[in-house]
Order: C-alpha cells, then structure tokens, then sequence
C-alpha cells in the first residue's frame, strides 16, 4: 500500500495540510510547534513516506528529468540500430554522469515512426515528462525537432546535421 500525505497526517494526529507544510519545510499563517514537526517527520519515517513524483511534477511544472533521443534504426543507414554509434555510448556516459550530477535523471527515447507518429515528444513537452532534451544524431528532415522547437521545450543538438535557421 503507498503511503500518502493523508496516511502520514492520521498517524501523526494532524491535518494534512499541516504535513505538507512540515515536509516542504513551509511555514503557513499559523505557526507549528517543533512537537509537532517531529511527530509528522517521525510518522512520515516509520511510514517510509516517500513523495510523489508525479505530484511534485504537476505543482512545480518540473519533472526534474531530462529525455535524450536518439534516432530511429531507419536514419542510421550503415549500421542497423541507433546504438551501433561507437561514439553514443562514450557520450551516453558523460551525459548521464552530468546529468545525474546536477539533480536530474535521464529518460532515453527512440524517434522511431510511433514515437513521432503518435506526437508523444509534444506529449512529452506539453506534461511536462521531461524538462529539457538532448537531440543525438537529428537530421534535417527530423520535423519532431522542429516541433519540439515550436512547443518552446528546451533543446540541444548533439551530432545533429540541421542547419541554423
């Protein structure tokens, strides 16, 4: 079972609004005792509350993600998967250490025909999934980029073959 806010607060003997503010470390027009506080950050630890992610994504409008794409097997002519590139992997590696070090994760996507068919980069853009993306091997044709562009999400380009407009 997950444990949620409202678990939290009736273990704690407090309204769940009290444990939102204790555990974003917000104080609101009333002021809470640090008995209080230690009763709901006690009960939130035997509870092993955890916050949700989604949630937390939805009211900060940050999902603390970035996405990497990566191209479809079809745009890597000579060598038959998007993972063939002897130079993504060695890459893949730096941008995940930096990533990872600066508070994000990394989500890594295919532009395969469904994923551009079906728009989910503007799926993607539009939730809020990911807060930026990383751009391998574009092409100039890639309309998905264009998209994304147009969306206003924030993109970079890495060994991309799209000309500056």
């Amino acid at each position: 079972m997950t444990t949620t806010i409202n678990t939290v607060a009736r273990a704690a003997g407090v309204s769940a609004g009290t444990v939102s503010r204790v555990l974003a470390q917000r104080d609101g027009p009333i002021a809470i005792s640090q008995q209080t506080r230690e009763r709901v950050l006690a009960a939130a630890d035997q509870l092993k509350y955890r916050p949700n992610a989604h949630v937390r994504a939805m009211r900060s409008r940050r999902s603390g993600q970035l996405g990497l794409i990566v191209p479809d097997l079809s745009k890597i002519v000579r060598s038959g998967h998007a993972f063939a590139d002897p130079n993504l992997a060695e890459v893949l590696s730096g941008i995940e250490e930096k990533v990872t070090a600066n508070g994000y994760r990394l989500v890594l996507l295919v532009a395969n025909q469904s994923f551009v068919a079906k728009k989910l980069h503007l799926e993607m853009a539009r939730d809020h999934s990911v807060d930026g993306l990383l751009v391998w091997g574009g092409q100039s044709d890639d309309r998905y980029i264009e998209e994304l562009l147009d969306e206003g999400l924030h993109c970079v380009q890495v060994r991309s073959r799209i000309p500056d407009s």
